[in-house]
């Protein structure tokens, strides 16, 4: 009898270990014929109807053919003030927009709700799993109206578990997410940004400068 229930709680393991849902950092939204110039706005437009915020915008390495989009949103606001700390990180939401020099094609993606909430919340997910699911509804409202969003995502081969990404390491021996170095601190998050983009603007290039550390 017991060597039975031992088989089947080993077949029951290893039937939700198979079916356990493994998620990718990005999502794919769309391809477009259109340049990110033109693209780009349209994109932000749906973006800000459908409750997003936009924040800033960025061509990585100045490379024309790439460019991102960052907002933010009430889901994304409360679940950080609801949970503190680190997961500050987590209030800014990027969609990205690269083209292909060769095929013109511009294929916009964005960050995979699921993926990034449970790696920046970690143990802490389940408190804001409900604003993970509205922001997962949100930007897919973005891109509903295009014949080509399969709500797809990519970037790593095989995924991630959600246990894994809320205990995510890169490998042994590195840092987690909260293995922070403190650099310094100061009286108020105002004098923190006047002290370092006071060092960016004298053009500071030592990154211990920029960003004011204490050296005994």
């Amino acid at each position: 009898m017991n060597k039975k229930i031992t088989i089947f709680t080993l077949l029951l393991t290893v039937s939700v270990s198979l079916f356990a849902k493994n998620y990718k950092p990005y999502t794919l939204g769309t391809v477009t014929d259109q340049s990110i110039k033109v693209f780009k706005p349209v994109i932000e437009a749906s973006l800000k109807k459908n409750g997003f915020t936009i924040v800033g915008s960025y061509s990585p390495a100045e490379d024309v053919n790439k460019a991102v989009t960052v907002v933010t949103s009430k889901d994304l606001l409360d679940a950080t003030a609801k949970v503190g700390g680190l997961t500050g990180f987590a209030a800014s939401f990027r969609i990205g927009y690269t083209t292909d020099p060769q095929t013109k094609k511009t294929t916009v993606s964005y960050m995979t709700p699921q993926y990034w909430g449970r790696a920046y919340f970690r143990d802490d997910f389940k408190k804001v799993s409900a604003n993970y699911d509205n922001l997962s509804k949100s930007i897919a409202k973005v891109f509903a109206g295009y014949a080509d969003y399969k709500e797809i995502t990519f970037g790593s081969k095989d995924g991630v578990s959600a246990d894994d990404l809320e205990d995510y390491q890169y490998m042994w021996g590195m840092p987690e997410f909260d293995d922070t170095i403190e650099l310094n601190d100061f009286d108020s998050y105002k004098a923190a940004v006047a002290k370092i983009d006071a060092n960016m603007k004298k053009g500071v290039k030592d990154l211990e400068l920029v960003y004011a550390i204490e050296i005994p």
